[in-house]
Order: structure tokens, then sequence, then C-alpha cells
């Protein structure tokens, strides 16, 4: 393994395992030069999307790292650096494996993984569990993050799985949920078509807010 690629499997580490995403201090650390570093954060630093485009690629290429560097840390699709860090927050999204960190960090990682859309479909187990946290920011977050990973392209069964586990469960449908939920269930809808909402949302809607009726 060369010297490039090495400084690339570095950068993801840093990049996915971290909630800020790479700073300017971890290229210092990591010995790379600010111009090279800018050109960096563009793609992967705390308000970048994580799919590195052609375009950052270029951006890359220019600033002075290699074609070696720049495939170790796009891959053939841009995404080799990002799915490393659906996998870091995927892990961490769930109670048991977050030690001692707040719900509102988990919040945030939850919200996250729901902006990142498609590449982070894998996270829809974990996010239906969160959805029965007794945290209630942790439960809003997951709720949220469902509707939009069902947006994402999911196909109507899952999307029909997605809505059984937000109809799922007494502490679901408390009032300061409902917002959360009616957004969640907007996007679903646009994925599963007229027929797939008449099946699976409405008859779940009835009764739930038959069973809820009182407020």
């Amino acid at each position: 393994m060369t010297n490039d690629i090495k400084l690339a499997q570095r950068v993801i580490n840093q990049y996915a395992n971290d909630l800020e995403g790479l700073t300017e201090q971890d290229c210092r650390r990591m010995g790379i030069e600010k111009e090279k570093c800018r050109a960096l954060r563009e793609a992967l630093g705390p308000t970048a999307g994580g799919v590195i485009t052609a375009k950052e690629v270029t951006d890359l290429n220019d600033a002075g790292f290699s074609p070696d560097f720049v495939h170790a840390l796009a891959g053939d699709d841009g995404l080799k650096a990002l799915l490393h860090r659906v996998a870091w927050l995927n892990s961490y999204a769930v109670k048991k494996n977050f030690f001692g960190k707040s719900a509102k960090v988990r919040g945030v990682i939850i919200q996250e993984l729901g902006e990142i859309g498609t590449p982070a479909r894998s996270a829809v187990p974990k996010l239906i569990e969160d959805r029965k946290d007794k945290d209630g920011h942790v439960r809003v977050a997951a709720v949220v993050a469902l509707g939009k990973l069902a947006d994402a392209g999911a196909d109507p069964d899952e999307a029909a799985r997605i809505v059984s586990a937000l109809f799922s469960g007494s502490l679901i449908w408390s009032p300061n949920m409902v917002p959360a939920i009616c957004d969640s269930l907007f996007l679903i809808a646009q994925t599963m078509g007229p027929q797939e909402v008449q099946n699976s949302i409405v008859p779940q809607l009835d009764k739930d807010l038959r069973r809820n009726e009182s407020w």
C-alpha cells in the first residue's frame, strides 16, 4: 500500500468516525497543507455532503493530491468515504452502542442519517428501533429520518414497513410527535403511490386516531 493510499485511509477514518467531519485541526495532525486541506474540507468538512463529486475530484487533483489518493478516498462512485461515515453513524444511532453520550447528540446523528438519504438506507432497522426510544428528542429525530429515507427511493414494500413502524407502540402518538409523523407520512406517500397509501397508511391512521381520540 502506497503512502498516498495510507493517507487517504487516515482521512476517511477521521472523517467517518467523528461527528464534526474533517476539520482543519485534523489536517494539521495528518500533515496536510492548508491548500490541500481546503479542497478536502469542501468534500468532507462539517458542512459537506460527503459524496465526492466530479468537480471535487478535479479540485483535489488541482490541489496537488495524486490520482491514487483521490481514488482511494472517493472510490469509483464518490461514495467510499460517505459509506464509511454511514457505518459509524449507524452503529452509534442506537442507545446500547452510544456510551455515555446524550440523547441530544444521538438525535444529531440520527438527523444526519436522514439527511444523507439513499446511501444511509441501511440505517432503517436501527431507526425503527430508535422510534421506540424513551427520549422524545430521539423519537422525533428517528421519525423524521425514516420519512426522509423512505422518500429517498424506497420501494413500496419498504415504505409500507416504515409506515408500520411509525404507528407501532404506545409512545408514538403523543401530541408532540404528531408534526414529525405527518411530515414523514407525506414523504412516504409520495413514494408509495395512491393505492398503497389507501391500503397501508389510511387504515392504520384511522385505527390510531380512534385509539387516541381523547387528546
